[in-house]
């Protein structure tokens, strides 16, 4: 049995077909718009790194200068010594999340860090 198409019936399909293509015309304009959130993102990533890399180069130097202050203030100190002072005044300060381990871990890659530069 043919059914006419009505008027409603008929604004409805064009709205269909006009969402449609509206959908496959915006995936570009999505993925346009994804991938600069995701360049945006990597930006701010790197930045993060630079930010983490320089703290830990100016957190090595000032432990170097503090257990070269120590060894020049007590005479005979060895360099182990001078280190194991300056982790306990560091862990002092510190809660109690981190092991004195952690510190000389984490110490000992920032060192790494400060060498390369």
């Amino acid at each position: 049995m043919y059914m006419p198409i009505t008027s409603n019936q008929n604004q409805t399909i064009k709205n269909n077909e006009v969402a449609e293509d509206n959908l496959k015309a915006s995936i570009p304009k999505t993925l346009a718009c994804l991938f600069q959130k995701a360049c945006r993102a990597e930006i701010c990533a790197t930045k993060a790194i630079q930010k983490e890399i320089l703290c830990w180069y100016y957190y090595v130097k000032m432990y170097k200068e503090k257990v070269e202050e120590i060894k020049n203030a007590q005479r005979g100190v060895s360099d182990q010594s001078a280190r194991n002072q300056v982790y306990d005044n560091i862990m002092e300060h510190l809660s109690d999340r981190f092991t004195k381990d952690t510190l000389c871990k984490k110490t000992q890659k920032a060192v790494k860090i400060f060498k390369l530069f």
